[in-house]
This record gives structure tokens, sequence and C-alpha cells, in this order.
């Protein structure tokens, strides 16, 4: 079985179609694209996973026209908020 994301929200996909993402929305997206990376590294300490979430992620900023650099700084403030969101759960569940 292949893990994956899929988003089904109505906003999204009214906003996709129409070629145009707000930022709150862009940025819920990207981390529940990149969640499971940021699990990976908090648990393991690296991700090993994640290649097609990224893919499919980049897939979405092409379609909505970023820039590479645009798409590449999304993903990286994605994985770091996400890193910060599990490591503070873990903390509060010690």
């Amino acid at each position: 079985s292949q893990a994956g994301t899929e988003f089904c929200d109505g906003a999204f996909a009214r906003e996709t179609a129409a070629g145009s993402i707000s930022s709150a929305t862009l940025d819920t997206v990207s981390n529940v694209a990149l969640a499971g990376i940021a699990a990976e590294y908090v648990v393991f300490g690296q991700a090993e996973g994640g290649v097609d979430d990224i893919a499919q992620l980049d897939g979405l900023f092409r379609s909505l026209g970023f820039t590479q650099k645009r798409a590449d700084s999304q993903v990286r403030w994605s994985v770091l908020n996400s890193v910060t969101i599990l490591r503070e759960c873990q903390e509060e569940h010690r």
C-alpha cells in the first residue's frame, strides 16, 4: 500500500479550480501534505519517505504559477512548522 494525501475540502477545491489559493489554505494544505515527513523526522531523526507528497505538492505549486524558489520556500516553512507543532505536542504528552 502506498501512503499519500488526498484533499477533499470544498474550499480548497473551489480555490484551486479558480487558479488561486489563499495563503491560509496554502499553509494548511502544505502542513497536512508534509506532516508525515515532519513526523518521521521528529520520531526517527531523519525522513526517508515523503517524495510523493513533495511531488504532489510541487505539482499544485506549478499549477498555481509558483516559481521554484517560492515553492521550495513554502515546503521548508511547512516542514519546519509541522516539526515545531509535533515537538510541542510531544512535550505536552510526556
